[in-house]
């Protein structure tokens, strides 16, 4: 019967109510929309069968690789490498770049309580891995060797060459920085080849290797003389190349 009748007020508060919808002068009609539509959208949505789930072939062959959309990893590295040159001698500051290269889920996946605690690592040199972010995944690990690159030759590299090495399998310092001679596994006694090891796995805890975890795959090879260097499925062929290099001083047979 009444305009105001049809006018709902969000706010029902009697000192500051909500002002009602005023019809501009002049004005017969004004555009209206069936209602329901809004959800009805949103139901159709939620209806649609989920995409297909990946195969195991294809999430093996997608392992590492950055996922595809909108996010230039190799651009993002630069800028934040360019910022760590700014400011590599504020220790604080620093940690807070390395920090924006994690996916910032304080998940402690890395062996740090969450994600300041591994980027505080970092800034202060007792920590050299940049492979531990396992929610960032290859994008954390590309954004953190461009910087670290860049910190150790003083320059933020070029496009291609930030590319190349966001592609390139990641060292062991501990390992290939060793002289030619007898592998590691020969020279450390267990307590510290059981370290370099667990640094080379690749962090997931995703029992594929048949133990409980990384640290048991680990203790695996280092105490219990398990030979069998390939089962670590997420790490790949990256960490069959450390786990090589470390226990044997050679490269991995070709699979």
């Amino acid at each position: 019967m009444h305009f105001d009748n049809l006018t709902l007020r969000f706010v029902p508060d009697p000192v500051n109510p909500w002002p009602a919808y005023k019809v501009p002068k002049g004005s017969e009609a004004f555009p209206r929309r069936p209602l329901g539509e809004i959800t009805r959208r949103l139901l159709k949505k939620w209806d649609e069968p989920p995409p297909p789930f990946p195969s195991k072939d294809e999430a093996a062959k997608d392992h590492g690789k950055p996922k595809a959309g909108t996010l230039d990893t190799a651009a993002m590295g630069r800028q934040l490498a360019a910022k760590a040159l700014q400011v590599k001698a504020d220790k604080p500051q620093l940690q807070k770049v390395l920090e924006e290269a994690m996916a910032g889920t304080d998940c402690g996946d890395c062996g740090y309580p969450d994600c300041f605690g591994y980027s505080n690592a970092i800034a202060e040199g007792k920590e050299n891995s940049t492979e531990k972010c396992a929610p960032g995944g290859a994008d954390s690990k590309s954004m953190l060797e461009t910087i670290l690159v860049s910190l150790k030759t003083g320059s933020v590299p070029a496009e291609a060459k930030a590319e190349a090495l966001a592609s390139a399998p990641a060292a062991v310092p501990s390992a290939e920085a060793a002289p030619a001679g007898p592998p590691l596994a020969q020279t450390l006694s267990k307590d510290e080849l059981y370290k370099v090891v667990y640094d080379a796995m690749a962090g997931t805890d995703c029992g594929d290797c048949e133990y409980d975890d990384c640290e048991g795959y680990s203790k695996g090879i280092v105490y219990e003389g398990q030979t069998d260097l390939n089962r670590c499925a997420p790490g790949g062929e990256d960490t069959r190349r450390k786990l090589f290099q470390i226990m044997l001083g050679t490269k991995p047979p070709a699979q």
